[in-house]
């Protein structure tokens, strides 16, 4: 009847948006992209003598982090992170050969 709630309740493929319309799984991958970085800091020393270009090998952990993120395989519509670990998993696994 109008008005009244189904039981079954609608389950959207989206995920929940948290923050600039940021994942909860984007938004980890983000801080731990920038702690990465943070740490890059403290071991990597800067390239000397091109000025703040010299601190871009700093940025790489955040970039692959970035990447991880927000890229999708192509074909199959996975997240890259999720890609890489099934491919990987694939790749190790025991095989028998008749």
């Amino acid at each position: 009847m109008y008005g009244e709630q189904h039981l079954l309740t609608f389950k959207s493929q989206e995920k929940t948006k948290v923050i600039y319309n940021l994942s909860f799984a984007q938004v980890g991958w983000w801080i731990a992209g920038g702690y990465l970085s943070l740490q890059a800091i403290q071991y990597l020393p800067k390239i000397p003598g091109i000025g703040t270009v010299g601190y871009l090998p700093h940025m790489i952990p955040f970039v692959i982090f970035l990447a991880f993120a927000h890229v999708t395989h192509p074909s199959t519509g996975q997240q890259l992170h999720h890609y890489l670990l099934g491919y990987l998993l694939c790749r190790r696994r025991k095989r028998s050969f008749l």
